[in-house]
């Protein structure tokens, strides 16, 4: 049994949340207002998006910087009889080596991780997820071979 602690991710540079606040924002008005002309058979006023743009950007700011999202430290315990995500010493998720049905690479760059999971790719992404494996571990190459083998031959 191999255990790997995985530490939280760095923030991001306060740079990159401001421009994303501003993304966000930019996106809100243009569906408020797209709404507003199917809605009403209008467009709303320009001073009115003006000001609820700056309201909404600066509140999304404020909440941003003062309560920023941290990204929790985990575990990851891989063993002959499969792979568990622990959080605080406790099993989140698990996965045994029978019932593995999908292994993806998720992201890209510093972001890519393997997700192990028992169900398909859309459950996986949109319901109940996986057990993922970041790929700046020292052994990522030998868990993915590993965690690759577990599949057994593809159905084809």
């Amino acid at each position: 049994m191999t255990t790997y602690h995985i530490a939280a991710e760095p923030q991001t540079n306060p740079g990159k949340r401001v421009l994303f606040q501003f993304v966000k924002t930019v996106f809100f008005l243009l569906l408020l207002d797209g709404f507003s002309r199917v809605a009403n058979g209008r467009w709303i006023y320009p001073t009115v998006l003006a000001i609820v743009g700056i309201v909404f950007f600066l509140g999304n700011l404020l909440t941003t910087f003062l309560w920023p999202r941290k990204t929790p430290s985990y575990d990851v315990e891989i063993d002959d009889n499969g792979i568990q995500l622990l959080w605080n010493g406790k099993a989140a998720r698990t996965v045994r080596r029978d019932r593995v049905r999908y292994v993806g690479e998720w992201g890209s760059g510093t972001y890519r991780k393997l997700v192990v999971s028992e169900h398909g790719p859309v459950f996986t992404r949109w319901l109940w997820g996986g057990v993922p494996v970041p790929a700046g571990l020292p052994d990522y190459e030998q868990i993915k071979a590993e965690v690759l083998t577990w599949l057994g031959d593809p159905k084809t």
